[in-house]
């Protein structure tokens, strides 16, 4: 009987975890498709090619203060699809470490502490006043830490 209810557990929490990780994603499509758009791509980029597969890079702490407000307000206004998530049941703490920790076939789906590079630049200094960036290659004006989710396709 206890062998069961640990098999259980762990099925449950591998479940929870897989939910996270398909909800993330899910948001990360609904940041790319909602317009007005919610997601200034100093901060974000969807569809960047990384070890062979395609990836969404964001600034997390973006996705955090200004993405996920924005997207509840896309919920709220009923500008997304019906068939999208449309709530966040999820802490932030937890999110961060089922991230971090998460593996699926193809390997880990976060990387975290990345370089990406943005096709705008939303760069300030200490002070809070716009810098300007040089762009770090062509086709991009700015380079942030950030992270990379995959992309569900």
């Amino acid at each position: 009987m206890r062998n069961w209810f640990k098999k259980r557990q762990k099925q449950a929490l591998f479940a929870r975890k897989h939910r996270i990780v398909a909800t993330m994603q899910d948001f990360m499509e609904q940041c790319k498709e909602v317009r007005p758009s919610i997601a200034h791509q100093g901060y974000f980029e969807a569809g960047v090619e990384r070890s062979g597969a395609v990836w969404f890079q964001v600034v997390w702490d973006k996705f955090w203060d200004e993405m996920l407000p924005g997207l509840r307000d896309a919920w709220a206004e009923k500008r997304v699809d019906k068939h999208r998530v449309t709530a966040m049941p999820f802490s932030r703490s937890e999110v961060q470490k089922v991230l971090e920790d998460y593996k699926d076939a193809e390997g880990k789906v976060y990387m975290k502490d990345q370089v990406c590079m943005f096709k705008r630049c939303r760069c300030v200094d200490a002070d809070g006043n716009k810098k300007v960036c040089v762009p770090p290659k062509p086709g991009t004006i700015s380079a942030s830490r950030g992270a990379a989710v995959p992309s569900c396709h």
